[in-house]
């Protein structure tokens, strides 16, 4: 799994309550991360429709809950 990401330039996701990380999920990281666990558990089984239906029309860089998170990453 860690081998690809980082073949994709992904060096962590989360996926429900948990992390994986192909690095060490620490600092900015770690908080943009914990802000995407706090997405979901705001949207439960929403989250990932929600997620993939955003991303069709913003992409990864303008997604609305990438830069939330990219945001509260600091």
């Amino acid at each position: 799994m860690t081998k690809l990401m980082l073949r994709f330039h992904r060096t962590a996701m989360t996926v429900g309550f948990v992390i994986v990380g192909a690095l060490p999920v620490e600092g900015q990281l770690s908080r943009h991360e914990r802000h995407h666990i706090r997405q979901y558990c705001a949207l439960g089984p929403f989250f990932l429709p929600v997620y993939f239906g955003l991303a069709i029309p913003y992409g990864y860089r303008r997604h609305p809950l990438e830069v939330r998170a990219r945001q509260r990453g600091g």
